[in-house]
C-alpha cells in the first residue's frame, strides 16, 4: 500500500498536483512500463504494477475528498445568527 506521498513519488508528481496533472502523469507511465512493449521484462512488469497501485491510491484519495466536501451546506449559515 502506498501513502499518498510514495503515490505521488512514484508518478514524479508534488503535491500541488491536480487530477489532470496525476491522469499525464499516469498515461505516461503506464505507456511507458506496460508489459507488452517491454516483453520479457520482468522487471516492467513490476512498475507497471507500482504505477497502476500509485494511480489508484490517487485516485481513492481523491474520491474520498469529493464525497466530505459536500458536508457543509453554507445555507444554514444564515440561521445561525
Amino acid at each position: 500500500k502506498f501513502t499518498k506521498q510514495e503515490a505521488l513519488q512514484e508518478l514524479g508528481l508534488s503535491e500541488t498536483a491536480d487530477e489532470e496533472h496525476i491522469r499525464r502523469a499516469y498515461k505516461k507511465a503506464a505507456m511507458r512500463w506496460h508489459p507488452d512493449k517491454n516483453q520479457g521484462d520482468p522487471s516492467a512488469t513490476a512498475k507497471f504494477q507500482r504505477v497502476n497501485a500509485a494511480y489508484h491510491r490517487l485516485q481513492q484519495e481523491s474520491r474520498d475528498y469529493d464525497e466530505s466536501d459536500d458536508e457543509y451546506d453554507f445555507d444554514d449559515e444564515e440561521d445561525a445568527f
